[in-house]
């Protein structure tokens, strides 16, 4: 018999009339213990609900703001992960009315940019910023050439020695994502996005990005969404000193005009790798990078060749020092634009209540 809640109520009936019958005090606590036995141990069988947003065991729950990881250990093996992975991205398409269709022309010369291919070990993957995407493309340069990524130094003459995807013919590229070992790997958005605003436009941009990103994007966001700034002549100078809520304003008000397509750095996910016009075999997850890491590399026989390095995260230990701060109505507005990318991969709804 299936154990579920129902059959349970219907045993507790049956017993509890039985025991009433024989008015026996000791069958009546020997049934009821057994059925709490029942009810709450191995007995019962694990269950998958979409009810909530972020029904992933691999990842972790968000709490006073920040990322909690999970000390239980991992119910299924990495196999059947990414098996569950696939299936809410699948029922998300379906959701969404999206197709999957990899054979569209005009798709595959548009949009695939931001994709990174090995031929040597048939490889594609595809770079999402702020998730890992530089020491994947120091692996898989390190995978081409044979070395290591600690003698790696120059990123820029790195991505110029990996072909593009979009730099294929039509039939090249077809083939590829037929026959080679596609991938991709996603974060928790609030955190990724934050990550973003710290490393391009907040406190630990660098000089290559205040070229062009405080140039780009700091002044005119500034100039929009900062009052008086009339007193502050430099800043609308250099445009190195937005403010995340000024940064945010600046998101939901582009998602709501048509001011073309975000930057690359805070692009939802399925935007950057079209999850559902293509077969993925891995997606992995900044949160579980070691682990999925160690798998993609295992599947193409390279979990010898090279050595994946641990990550620690910055903006999840700032999470709620920079959420905490922001109008509710802004915080829950930007959730808004982002809950797709919530949806598609399982992640927790964020609570305004644990960043405050």
């Amino acid at each position: 018999m299936t154990v579920n809640s129902t059959n349970v109520h219907r045993l507790e009936k049956i017993f509890f009339v039985s025991c009433t019958r024989k008015k026996s005090f000791l069958c009546f606590i020997g049934v009821m213990a057994a059925l709490c036995v029942w009810k709450v141990g191995f007995f019962q069988p694990m269950e998958f609900s979409n009810r909530n947003i972020g029904t992933d065991a691999s990842h972790p729950q968000i709490t006073t703001g920040r990322l909690q990881f999970s000390s239980q250990p991992e119910t299924f093996n990495q196999t059947e992960i990414q098996k569950k992975r696939k299936a809410l991205i699948n029922r998300t398409c379906r959701k969404l009315g999206l197709s999957r269709n990899s054979k569209n022309s005009t798709f595959v010369s548009k949009n695939m940019q931001t994709f990174f291919v090995e031929d040597t070990h048939k490889i594609v993957f595809c770079s999402v910023p702020k998730v890992g995407s530089t020491t994947w493309v120091k692996v898989l340069h390190g995978l081409q050439e044979g070395i290591q990524i600690s003698t790696m130094q120059d990123l820029s003459n790195i991505t110029r020695t990996l072909r593009r995807l979009n730099t294929y013919t039509s039939s090249e590229i077809y083939e590829r994502l037929n026959t080679y070992t596609k991938f991709f790997f996603v974060r928790e958005p609030f955190e990724r996005l934050l990550s973003a605003y710290l490393n391009k436009l907040g406190k630990f941009a660098n000089e290559k990005d205040y070229k062009f990103f405080h140039q780009n994007y700091g002044i005119p966001i500034i100039k929009k969404y900062r009052a008086n700034i009339s007193a502050m002549p430099d800043s609308l100078h250099k445009g190195n000193d937005v403010t995340f809520e000024e940064f945010v304003k600046y998101l939901i008000h582009h998602n709501y005009s048509d001011d073309g397509p975000l930057d690359r750095h805070w692009q939802h996910y399925h935007r950057l790798c079209h999850p559902c016009h293509i077969q993925y075999d891995f997606i992995g997850k900044y949160e579980t990078l070691i682990e999925d890491a160690t798998l993609i590399l295992a599947s193409i026989h390279a979990d010898n060749d090279v050595q994946f390095p641990d990550r620690k995260s910055t903006a999840q230990a700032l999470s709620k020092q920079y959420y905490g701060k922001l109008p509710k109505d802004l915080f829950e507005n930007l959730f808004k634009m982002y809950r797709i990318d919530y949806e598609f991969f399982g992640f927790p709804t964020p609570n305004f209540k644990d960043y405050i």
